[in-house]
């Protein structure tokens, strides 16, 4: 972080190598997304303010301005700053929305994976959890551990189901 800082700095000092002197700053705009993306929301945030607060030394403190080693003109020295707060806002806009679809997609997939391993009625776990559980601890059941297994039956279910109906039957399975 430290060394893109100070690439930072040169470049709005010395405007950038050869005939082209103050091209560089043109660059510079697109490192407020960059580091958003590079280093996250919170970090990328503070990057920028310390980006921005150097760019306002540089462009609009008398003392900076006496370090730069080109010549820049009033009007760019006013809309840079503009264009920097535009290119960080889009870099939080984009970050903010893959955080935000991220953290969906996480909650989904975990919907889901709750819904392949349960009963969605009971809330039970089902035969897939059963075969993925002693998969996954298929060394320890090796070594002598003891695993147990509960099934049940409930006699003359049937019978209840086709006296007092499916959803009467949901309700007994649910408070079993």
């Amino acid at each position: 972080m430290t060394s893109i800082i100070a690439l930072f700095s040169f470049f709005l000092v010395f405007g950038g190598p050869g005939e082209d002197q103050g091209f560089s700053n043109y660059w510079i705009i697109i490192l407020p997304t960059c580091s958003i993306f590079a280093y996250g929301l919170k970090k990328g945030i503070i990057f920028s303010i310390i980006m921005f607060l150097i760019v306002v030394f540089f462009l609009d403190t008398p003392w900076g301005q006496n370090l730069v080693q080109y010549e820049m003109s009033n009007p760019f020295r006013m809309r840079f700053p503009i264009v920097f707060i535009v290119a960080f806002a889009i870099g939080f806009s984009l970050e903010l929305l893959r955080y935000v679809t991220s953290n969906e997609l996480k909650k989904i997939s975990e919907k889901y994976r709750l819904a392949s391993i349960t009963d969605s009625l009971t809330g039970t776990y089902n035969q897939q959890w059963l075969h993925d559980y002693v998969y996954s601890n298929n060394n320890d059941i090796q070594n002598g551990d003891l695993i147990g297994c509960l099934f049940m039956d409930i006699n003359k279910f049937k019978l209840l189901n086709d006296t007092y109906g499916h959803l009467f039957g949901n309700e007994v399975l649910m408070e079993i």
